[in-house]
């Protein structure tokens, strides 16, 4: 069977940074190779991979995770050689002082971003956190050097961070958000071997979630599914985070929204499909959003029934997010078991 948490790790290295999904197409097709009868990228970005069903005329599944990740982009080379960025996507000024990046010019760029010692901070600038676009990124290499490289206004700067195995099933790397879902989707076609289940079938790794969440509407759009399971990560408690029920422990399973944005009568179904099948979860109250695909999905066409499911993960847009292997195999189990409900997709044929 396919390894959960080596899957999330080699999803984890590709370099998907939003609007730039494209680059991890060859290798993205070698990790699903087997597991659907065709596939396409469109030209939003969009992976958009079918599997037919045994019998015709079934109603149709969309199952979508999103495929990009947070990250930098370059404004200004300056004179030095340092490089100044600005933000793509949801990314957190204070993790970035002494971080690690890679700048992707003609080849992958090792670079640090500099950081003030303490021994040379005002009592004034101990508290205060640098703007994303007054840091600098020292790659030790001149002006001219980086220009002769390939690096450009508008180059894109991802973490630099190699993830890593922990101990009792864990990780920890860059992109996790949403990479281990993307990992969860394909570990459940995996176990289904060559069950077709009861749907037609579309899994869609989506681009530009972090940047509007507009990709997987658009394949919405064209698939016109029945109904969409979006995948997204949901924020694991730690010492430091509040005690809300929007929050799940790490190893306490699937994570099962419950919100406005999203179709009461399926979650209600889902949560009873995981009950039956003995599937672990806990429930996150998320009232009048999600801030995922699944608060756009609703909205195409006439409308789609669609849930939000995902697993616990700590740390979220840093270059050490934390998942634990356990909540990706429990979410694997509940996509199994919904893609064989018969009563699901009898709910949902025409």
């Amino acid at each position: 069977m396919l390894d959960f948490i080596d899957t999330a790790m080699r999803l984890s290295r590709m370099m998907t940074l939003a609007g730039r999904e494209y680059e991890a197409e060859d290798e993205l097709a070698a990790l699903a190779a087997g597991y659907f009868d065709e596939w396409e990228r469109d030209s939003l970005g969009n992976y958009i991979f079918r599997r037919r069903p045994a019998n015709e005329g079934a109603a149709k599944l969309m199952i979508d995770a999103h495929f990009d990740a947070v990250g930098l982009m370059v404004y200004e080379i300056t004179k030095e050689g340092n490089l100044k960025v600005v933000s793509v996507g949801g990314v957190d000024p204070k993790v970035l002082p002494a971080a690690e990046v890679t700048i992707h010019a003609q080849r992958e760029l090792y670079g640090v971003i500099i950081a003030k010692p303490p021994h040379l901070t005002k009592p004034d600038e101990r508290m205060k956190v640098t703007p994303i676009d007054e840091l600098l990124i020292d790659t030790g290499y001149s002006k001219e050097e980086l220009e002769g490289l390939g690096v450009r206004i508008g180059t894109s700067v991802t973490f630099g961070y190699s993830p890593e195995r922990l101990k009792n099933n864990r990780a920890a790397g860059c992109a996790f958000d949403d990479k281990a879902c993307v990992a969860a989707g394909l570990l459940a076609f995996d176990m289904m071997g060559d069950d077709r289940g009861e749907f037609d079938t579309y899994f869609v790794v989506s681009a530009q979630e972090e940047t509007g969440m507009s990709g997987a509407e658009k394949a919405a759009f064209r698939i016109k599914p029945d109904l969409a399971l979006v995948l997204d990560v949901g924020f694991a408690s730690s010492p430091d985070s509040p005690e809300k029920n929007s929050v799940a422990p790490l190893g306490s399973g699937a994570v099962v929204s419950v919100s406005a944005a999203t179709s009461a009568s399926l979650t209600s179904r889902v949560m009873k499909i995981c009950d039956r099948c003995g599937v672990k979860y806990t429930v996150s109250v998320e009232a009048s959003g999600t801030g995922s695909n699944a608060d756009e999905i609703p909205f195409v066409e006439c409308g789609i029934d669609t849930v939000l499911l995902g697993i616990p993960l700590r740390s979220m847009h840093t270059e050490s997010e934390v998942i634990d292997g356990a909540d990706g195999e429990e979410l694997a189990k509940l996509l199994v078991a919904v893609m064989k409900d018969t009563e699901t997709e009898a709910a949902y044929h025409e």
